[in-house]
């Protein structure tokens, strides 16, 4: 089983990350962190987290940003 974790699209505009597991296995992702160039935006994945195969995650910020995981970060 191989994951195959990419950030699918980002957004700047609407502050919205895309990340897709392209693989056949499930992708534990705790502690994995995404930080933008500018700004100093820091997001860390949650303990536990896991992005299943074909299974697709989007992390916001600012306005549309979201504190209920795990569909939306």
């Amino acid at each position: 089983p191989l994951s195959q974790v990419v950030l699918q699209t980002v957004n700047l505009e609407t502050e919205v990350v895309t990340i897709v597991n392209l693989g056949n296995a499930l992708q534990n992702m705790t502690g994995w962190m995404l930080v933008s160039e500018v700004g100093g935006q820091a997001f860390r994945f949650p303990s536990g987290y896991t992005l299943a195969p074909g299974a697709t995650v989007l992390v916001t910020n600012g306005p549309n940003g979201h504190l209920a995981p795990p569909a939306v970060l």
